[in-house]
């Protein structure tokens, strides 16, 4: 989460659901975006969606995405980066409710964690064709096995695509203590995560 102040990055909330996605990371407005809706869920909840999001910051601030792009070309340095914060996001929440997810989801995006991270856990070697099919191919048709989870958190992008952002409506920032009681929460998470290994 050292990555949120280190990139200059503010925490906003904005009606974004609406474009079906439930957070974003915009580096040219140094802002990553949480729908209003995604604020309603415990903060637990939110630590792995947050976790993705600063995966992406991280990944700008320390000059990996910068290094990967021009090695890599845009499109597959898209899907790495993707993965990359994917995995996060899945060891977060199985970190939180462990071993296989939250018995009883509450809401979509629980039950969206629950099913890749079963994904994963059946075979990881495959996992990382997953993460590219949805960016690729968003929206996801509704003949795909998982397309009532797949377009719930992750539209905010398609790798193949333009990487442009608009929003619907004014941002709100969120107040400083709500901020840092995230960032705090999320530090935790990490060290833990870090200390059990992936």
């Amino acid at each position: 989460m050292q990555a949120f102040p280190d990139g200059g990055v503010r925490l906003a909330v904005a009606p974004v659901a609406g474009l079906g996605r439930l957070a974003l990371y915009e580096p040219r407005r140094r802002t990553v975006t949480v729908a209003a809706e995604a604020t309603r869920m415990a903060p637990g909840n939110l630590a792995p969606l947050l976790a993705h999001e600063a995966t992406h910051v991280q990944d700008l601030v320390s000059g990996r995405q910068a290094a990967e792009v021009p090695a890599l070309g845009r499109v597959e340095a898209c899907y790495v980066e993707e993965l990359r914060a994917s995995l996060i996001e899945l060891e977060i929440w199985r970190t939180l409710h462990p071993p296989d997810g939250k018995p009883i989801p509450e809401y979509d995006y629980e039950d969206w964690l629950n099913v890749e991270l079963a994904a994963y856990q059946r075979n990881p070697d495959t996992y990382p064709e997953d993460v590219r099919e949805w960016y690729a191919e968003y929206p996801v048709p509704a003949s795909h096995p998982r397309s009532s989870y797949l377009s719930i958190p992750y539209a905010h992008e398609r790798c193949g695509g333009l990487l442009q952002y608009s929003l619907p409506g004014p941002l709100r920032v969120w107040p400083g203590p709500i901020a840092a009681h995230l960032v705090v929460l999320m530090t935790i998470i990490i060290v833990a995560c870090s200390a059990n290994g992936p």
